[in-house]
């Protein structure tokens, strides 16, 4: 056992009340832009109300309010609150962890919103600390909190506290690196299962987790694939699960593969996604660029990076725009070996303070965006 397994962090009070602070300035800034563009008269507010209370309801957009419903209704038609039919089945494109948790949470608070937003955020407490744990134990702790600053200061953090899947996936993933750094095979299996039924990309765990099972217990490649097995079949139970759900439901195993048509979604050349992205509008451009951006970041730097968690990304990352998603934004959010990177190569403390101030108005103007309606950050 390490020394930073034995000893408490010496930053981790510090990491907490950052995160704190950061989560009621944001709160601040999202109320405030509500009122501000609404007396300019161009507030386009969702017409969903998650909550009465304005520093709450600014958590919930988008893809929330799907959430909610299942949580409260289960996997049922929007618009009957009937069992849902072969022909409408959009829902099963949300995987059930998430919504489960809220469930049951709600069912002692009474509220589903809260008790969403109560589990996007002990899950983000968690992930900031697990990363901190991870990076420290590779590194020190130094490079440990400013990997976490740097996850707490990302342009698209402020998802991690909002009534989605984010926060609960990246705890997920921490979890199962936290595991296979100490070569704790059970534990890693457990939590690439849970991230498999919370979003699809969880499977994708499989990466490191074989990559580390062959290199530390397996003694190599050939007598690893003789006992493959101990480590997939394993992994996929989640999936199996759900399929079997899927299956009891429309009578197709992987009907949960086949929703995106109902989000206008299908497989093609990430490429010319990309290409497409570039020629279209501001907005798109913007989420290209952006996508871009990150995606050389993480090659330019990958002597920095663990190979298994940059095929992880890269996967993880290239997943969503093969699926024609234009807004990459939320779906590169929990790619987190581009936090452990720059906490590993900006040493310049005038260069990290000038990042962290950048990368901090970014969030809050995003969060702005997101606060009023705005498109982007899908």
């Amino acid at each position: 056992m390490t020394p930073a397994d034995q000893n408490p962090p010496r930053y981790i009070t510090r990491i907490l009340i950052i995160l704190l602070v950061s989560r009621i300035l944001l709160c601040l800034v999202g109320v405030g832009a509500r009122e501000i563009f609404k007396a300019d008269g161009v507030l386009e507010i969702e017409t969903t109300t998650y909550s009465t209370i304005q520093s709450l309801d600014i958590w919930g957009r988008w893809d929330s309010v799907f959430y909610i419903f299942i949580a409260e209704h289960g996997y049922t038609d929007l618009l009957t609150s009937q069992v849902i039919e072969p022909l409408d089945l959009r829902l099963l494109n949300f995987f059930p962890l998430y919504p489960l948790l809220t469930y049951l949470l709600s069912y002692i608070l009474g509220n589903t919103f809260i008790s969403a937003l109560i589990i996007s955020n002990v899950a983000l407490g968690g992930a900031t600390l697990l990363l901190f744990r991870i990076v420290q134990k590779e590194s020190d702790d130094k490079t440990a909190f400013h990997s976490v600053m740097f996850f707490i200061l990302f342009p698209t953090s402020f998802l991690f506290s909002a009534a989605l899947t984010e926060s609960l996936f990246l705890f997920l993933v921490f979890l199962t690196v936290y595991a296979i750094q100490r070569s704790r095979w059970f534990l890693a299996l457990i939590m690439t299962i849970f991230a498999s039924v919370t979003r699809s990309i969880g499977i994708f765990l499989l990466i490191p987790l074989i990559f580390y099972y062959v290199s530390e217990v397996q003694r190599g490649f050939l007598n690893f694939f003789s006992r493959l097995w101990e480590i997939v079949i394993p992994a996929g139970i989640g999936l199996f699960i759900w399929g079997a759900y899927n299956y009891s439901l429309t009578g197709d195993f992987l009907y949960f593969t086949h929703t995106q048509k109902y989000w206008f979604k299908e497989l093609g050349n990430p490429f010319t996604n990309i290409s497409s992205l570039l020629s279209g509008k501001d907005d798109e451009k913007f989420y290209a660029i952006y996508f871009i951006i990150v995606l050389v970041l993480l090659l330019a730097g990958w002597r920095r990076i663990r190979l298994p968690y940059l095929v992880w990304a890269v996967a993880v990352m290239f997943l969503p725009i093969s699926m024609g998603i234009g807004n990459t934004m939320r779906y590169i959010a929990p790619v987190f070996p581009i936090y452990i990177l720059l906490g590993k190569s900006i040493r310049n403390p005038y260069v990290l303070i000038g990042t962290y101030v950048a990368l901090g108005l970014s969030q809050i103007l995003l969060f702005m965006n997101w606060a009023i309606g705005g498109p982007l950050v899908v």
